[in-house]
This record gives structure tokens, C-alpha cells and sequence, in this order.
């Protein structure tokens, strides 16, 4: 499984692509920490206003915009996704 962080000013973009057999993983992983239930290391989904998720055969596509007046850290998405994805594919 691989995935992609892209700045799209404010929002961030997430694909994950090669998950077949863990599509269905990645997108409860994805639920846990847009209800502020995430095992990742960071605190970025306090400043979370809206998250997006769209997933084809093997690709997940998330999209996350940030409150109004707050910023997030596509380092700490990163962390937070190299987290996640070791766990999804144990």
C-alpha cells in the first residue's frame, strides 16, 4: 500500500493506492480519526472541519479541509498515515 499527501491550499489531499484486500480497512481507519478516535500520533484532527473519502477497486481518495482560521500539517498527515498503514497491513 502506498499514499500520496498533496497541499491543495487550504485543503489537504490523501490517495492511497495499491490497497486492494485493505480498501475496507483504510476507510475505518479514516472514520476512527474524523471522529477524533484515531491511534495516529498527532493531534491534527481537532482542526478538522470536513473530511471526504471516495474509494475505487484499489485507490482511496481523502480530502481534508482545515476549520476556518486553522492550517494542517501535511508532516503530521504523513506521520499519521505511516501509522496507520503499518496497521492496516499487518
Amino acid at each position: 500500500m502506498r499514499y500520496e499527501v498533496r497541499e491543495l491550499e487550504p485543503d489537504i489531499e490523501i490517495r492511497v493506492s495499491d490497497a486492494a484486500g485493505n480498501t475496507s480497512q483504510v476507510l475505518q481507519a479514516m472514520q476512527e480519526c474524523q471522529s477524533g478516535q484515531c491511534g495516529c500520533p498527532t493531534d491534527q484532527y481537532d482542526n478538522l472541519s470536513e473530511m471526504a473519502v471516495e474509494a475505487h477497486d484499489d485507490e482511496v481518495t481523502v480530502r481534508l479541509r482545515p476549520l476556518p482560521g486553522e492550517r494542517l500539517d501535511p508532516d503530521e498527515i504523513k506521520a499519521c498515515l505511516d501509522s496507520m498503514t503499518s496497521l492496516v497491513e499487518e
